[in-house]
């Protein structure tokens, strides 16, 4: 809903490294819209410097037609961080969504990422739509908290393609 209670027509924005992609936009959601939609950016360049300190951000946006469009939240990840995790997938998880430098959560986004350097195996279909066991206890995953320490090595310093895939499926407690 708008801030003065109205439904709105939330879409999300996926910025990452220079691409950027959106949503269809919905129309009259209320509390909870529900966006399937995926994207894949295979052809991502850059040094492992960068692959280091590169990360994808998220905007759930309400449209407005003769303004600005408003920002509901958003959040970010870094890309080395997916890349960490158990077959370099984020599957189905949550992210909490906030204003700006407001610490209160406005709300939350339900996602499933991979990033796959070059030489890693992307996961399976199968792997990205289930929800791992050792995850099930797991918080919301939030960029303000801290993240497993990853070190990143390595002897090439060209830069190498990267994958990132991924899937939004819904969006809950839209203001």
């Amino acid at each position: 809903q708008t801030e003065d209670g109205y439904p709105c027509d939330p879409g999300v924005l996926v910025e990452c490294c220079g691409h950027a992609s959106q949503t269809r936009w919905l129309e009259c959601r209320q509390q909870v819209a529900t966006f399937n939609s995926d994207w894949i950016w295979w052809n991502l360049k850059l040094h492992p410097r960068q692959f280091a300190a590169a990360s994808i951000e998220f905007k759930v946006l309400a449209r407005r037609w003769f303004f600005r469009n408003y920002l509901i939240g958003k959040a970010s990840l870094q890309l080395s961080f997916i890349n960490s995790h158990q077959n370099c997938l984020c599957a189905r998880k949550w992210l909490r969504l906030r204003r700006n430098n407001n610490p209160s959560i406005t709300g939350m986004l339900n996602v499933t990422i991979f990033v796959v350097r070059p030489g890693q195996q992307v996961p399976s279909a199968s792997l990205r739509e289930q929800t791992p066991d050792d995850w099930s206890n797991e918080p919301c995953i939030d960029e303000n908290e801290p993240g497993p320490e990853t070190p990143f090595e390595t002897t090439v310093e060209v830069p190498q393609g990267h994958h990132v895939e991924i899937y939004i499926h819904r969006a809950l407690d839209l203001p």
